[in-house]
């Protein structure tokens, strides 16, 4: 199963890696912490100095935030190890590896009033997708700050939004540490929901060829 969705460009550390199929083990001497509050989300408003005027609807956070919430992304980059190329100003892509789900690509961006974390999942499931749907719906109920959506083809992906002033180096190691237990323990059962009938084919099929009949006579 591809790691990137159709038309998405391919950074060159994912390319040299051959195409995430086998990505190295993440290594770090402080590992990515999963979510310990599970549940919780963070609340819109902080309790933070600000004036009335900078609480507006939409308004971006000052520029000295948005660059404290970049220096955080370099610094949990130095700090973990975590591979990464930086795509330009405020936007990172990071390969990580699980032990089911080998390839889990995290694209971060420092937005004006958020940090932004987008991950593929999976490719649009071939049936059964009312049950995977619920199952994915139940297994976020239980995740921290991320949860699923698809685009206009069908494609899954797992999405989280930090507000900028939550931003540090911890809290992203948390966050980016989430989206690697989300997908490593939830894409098999998954996998074996949204393309099950072509799983059973493949397998037959390769049960065939392990008994010596290839199906040609």
């Amino acid at each position: 199963m591809p790691l990137l969705p159709r038309g998405w460009p391919v950074p060159a550390a994912f390319r040299a890696n051959g195409g995430g199929r086998h990505p190295a083990r993440v290594v770090s001497e402080r590992p990515l912490r999963p979510a310990i509050d599970r549940g919780r989300l963070i609340a819109p408003d902080l309790e933070v100095e600000t004036t009335p005027d900078e609480r507006v609807e939409g308004r971006p956070e000052p520029e000295a935030v948005q660059v404290a919430a970049r220096r955080a992304v370099e610094s949990f980059l130095e700090e973990t190890g975590v591979r990464a190329e930086r795509l330009d100003a405020g936007r990172w892509f990071l390969v990580l590896a699980g032990e089911r789900k080998l390839g889990v690509g995290v694209h971060l961006r420092v937005g004006d009033r958020t940090l932004r974390v987008e991950s593929f999942f999976m490719r649009a499931p071939e049936e059964q997708r009312e049950r995977l749907y619920h199952d994915l719906l139940l297994r976020q109920a239980t995740s921290y700050v991320l949860r699923f959506t698809l685009d206009e083809s069908g494609d899954l992906f797992v999405v989280g939004q930090v507000p900028l002033l939550a931003v540090t180096a911890a809290e992203i190691d948390r966050v980016v540490g989430s989206v690697l237990e989300l997908c490593d323990s939830t894409y098999l059962p998954a996998v074996e929901t949204g393309f099950a009938s072509s799983l059973a084919a493949e397998r037959a099929w390769r049960a065939r060829l392990a008994s010596g009949d290839d199906g040609g006579g």
